[in-house]
Formats: structure tokens, C-alpha cells, sequence
């Protein structure tokens, strides 16, 4: 595996070459679509190499939840706080639920809901979740009224 790359750098590398035409010719040495295609199986297979044994370790919903919830929710192992998500709160909320775990499920909806149901604001191109003089008040997106609705 040595001089492999994980699988989400490999996918991140073939998605900033579809938007930005950058990153990938380092591994593959390819500059365009047309490239890429030429060496596609290799980097298909580099890409199944990484990603197998990590999904063969998700045998059951409770392994997924687990995986989620150090990738999306619990603190990274950087330390830095994460921002609220309260989409991935809802999703491991779902998952819970699957579970059984109707208690600790409940409680991630809860929370999902509420942290969409608090205003957001915008000031000098920061992101803010609380009033300061000069903010805008964001709008919801149509994602955000969605989840809102399919947790109310």
C-alpha cells in the first residue's frame, strides 16, 4: 500500500480535476478529462485498494454509526470545535432510531431541530450565530426548511 493514496484523497483529486483542472496530474499524471480516461483503471484500482478494507469494517448500521459519528459529529482529532451540523445531527439522529435507541435518538433530533430554528448572520464574510452591530440576518435554504420540515 505504500505510495497509495486513501481513497478520499483520490476522490477529492478526480472532483478538483472536473472543477478546476488541478491536483490530480501529481498522481496520475494527467492534466485533463481525456487523460484521465487513459489511466482510469489504475486509478480505479487505487481507489478500491483504499476504500475496500475501510468498508468492509461497516458490517451494520450500528459499525456506520459509529464511523459517522467520529467523522461528522465527535471532536476531530485535531481538537478544534466542529460548527453545528444539524444535518449530520439528524442523520445520526435516524440512525439511531434504527437502532432502537429511541431515547438518544430523540435527543439528536431535538437538537437538529433547534439549532435550525436559530438565526444565522453574516458579517464581513464570517459566518456568525449570534447578533453584532453590521450583521445580516441569512436566510434559511431550501435545505435547511426542508429538514426542518421532516423533523417538525
Amino acid at each position: 500500500m505504500q505510495g497509495h493514496y486513501p481513497a478520499l484523497t483520490i476522490s477529492q483529486r478526480l472532483g478538483e480535476l472536473r472543477n478546476h483542472g488541478t491536483g490530480i496530474e501529481e498522481w496520475y499524471g494527467v492534466s485533463s478529462n481525456e487523460e484521465l480516461s487513459g489511466v482510469f483503471d489504475r486509478v480505479y484500482r487505487d481507489f478500491v485498494e483504499q476504500a475496500q478494507p475501510w468498508l468492509e469494517e461497516l458490517d451494520s448500521l450500528e459499525s456506520v454509526a459509529g464511523e459517522f459519528f467520529q467523522r461528522r459529529i465527535g471532536v476531530p482529532a485535531s481538537g478544534e470545535n466542529r460548527r453545528p451540523d444539524p444535518f449530520a445531527w439528524a442523520a445520526y439522529g435516524w440512525m439511531l432510531e434504527e437502532l432502537g435507541k429511541k431515547e438518544e435518538s430523540e435527543d439528536w433530533l431535538r437538537r437538529a431541530a433547534c439549532e435550525l430554528l436559530r438565526p444565522n448572520y453574516m458579517k464581513n464574510g464570517r459566518l456568525l450565530d449570534h447578533d453584532e452591530d453590521g450583521a445580516t440576518q441569512l436566510q434559511k435554504s431550501q435545505e435547511e426548511e426542508r429538514l426542518l420540515q421532516l423533523l417538525g
